[in-house]
């Protein structure tokens, strides 16, 4: 749909815009031969008088209070939480942020103040002094560790990952960190040294139960085989050969 003139004595049709992506629509004048219109999301104005034809710039002023910063009452957004190996604090994913929250006496710690990130799938080192979790604040989700007294900043472990990463668990040494992605895939990353292995791939969906032994030297793990059973392995830390 374009524009066109029509010239009521001669009888003849003359195409005045040419758009070939977009229709023109909903055309209305005024008296001086001024036509706008809709094109693409944007007004136009189309001047008969000289052939003129430009898109409008058009401010909408507005006190924007909707989009102010604003305090919020994170405890009617609670996600997930955690009570520490040791029983004296929570953690709690609230509003997109990890709080670490004590049981009886001491402060609620907001370890992430990410308005502009979303941190979820929180969980306690062995120590009870760090945790690991899940943020998207680098524009991709990757895994976190940051001690939990708020002392250090957190530390990315993986980078540039194109994957959904859910329920880390961390060695009883907390050496290792094993985790999941949306295709199926377990992994295991050093804390250190940052290398990561992917233990085992599923066929179909990765059932979120495996555990570390309580020396931190085996992972076990179920996976689901073609015939709709499933099968137990273990998987040693010297070794990324998989045990039945």
């Amino acid at each position: 749909f374009n524009l066109y003139r029509y010239e009521v004595e001669s009888g003849e049709t003359r195409q005045i815009t040419h758009y070939k992506d977009w229709d023109v629509r909903w055309p209305s004048a005024d008296a001086d031969g001024q036509i706008v219109y809709e094109l693409d999301g944007e007004l136009h104005l189309y001047d008969t008088r000289g052939g003129e034809d430009r898109a409008l710039s058009i401010s909408v002023p507005t006190d924007a209070a909707a989009s102010r910063p604003q305090p919020v009452n994170a405890a009617d957004n609670i996600e997930s939480h955690i009570v520490s190996p040791g029983g004296e604090r929570v953690a709690i994913v609230a509003r997109g942020d990890v709080f670490s929250v004590p049981v009886a006496y001491g402060v609620t710690r907001n370890l992430t103040h990410s308005s502009n990130a979303h941190d979820r799938e929180v969980a306690w080192s062995s120590d009870g002094k760090r945790l690991a979790y899940v943020s998207d604040r680098s524009g991709e989700e990757e895994l976190y560790v940051q001690a939990q007294d708020g002392g250090t900043p957190a530390q990315p472990l993986t980078a540039d990952s194109r994957a959904r990463y859910s329920s880390p668990r961390w060695s009883a040494d907390d050496k290792r960190i094993a985790f999941a992605d949306q295709t199926g895939r377990l992994y295991v990353i050093d804390v250190a040294s940052k290398r990561q292995v992917v233990v085992a791939k599923d066929p179909a969906e990765l059932a979120l139960d495996y555990q570390w032994s309580p020396d931190g030297q085996f992972l076990s793990y179920s996976l689901n085989a073609g015939n709709g059973f499933s099968s137990v392995y273990q998987i040693g830390r010297a070794s990324c050969r998989e045990r039945v």
